[in-house]
């Protein structure tokens, strides 16, 4: 049983660890901050890059006809689900804890700015 825990208890440092090294919010959050104020720090971080993907995306669906909006659309609308479905179940491994909020909003930051980048690859073709 001691094995077992160590060893569970390895792969979240592991995990953690991973997370910390290539965590965007950590890129601009001071990591001499307290765990709320971390918290807080990668919930605005989150929140500039959907501004961002907001921002490309309606550049990118204004050069679409009506038949490809409606397709990116619902790829949009399928992303979200997944994004939001994907980094909840990442963060579910801190269940209670206080760096939970961080995980989740770290693994949002990410997700959402490699789909800023699709959607301006996307647009870059348009504009061609």
């Amino acid at each position: 049983r001691i094995i077992i825990g160590i060893k569970k208890f390895m792969k979240k440092i592991s995990l953690l660890a991973a997370l910390f090294c290539s965590s965007t919010a950590f890129a601009v959050c001071n990591t001499n901050m307290n765990q709320t104020d971390l918290n807080i720090c990668s919930m605005n971080e989150y929140k500039k890059a959907d501004q961002e993907l907001n921002k490309v995306y309606a550049a990118y669906t204004a050069k679409l006809n009506n038949a490809r909006k409606n397709q990116v659309k619902a790829v949009q609308l399928n992303w979200i689900k997944y994004k939001e479905s994907d980094c909840k179940y990442e963060a579910s491994a801190y269940e209670g804890g206080s760096i939970q909020p961080l995980i989740q909003n770290s693994c949002l930051t990410k997700k959402t700015k490699l789909r800023t980048q699709e959607l301006q690859a996307y647009l870059a073709e348009e504009n061609r």
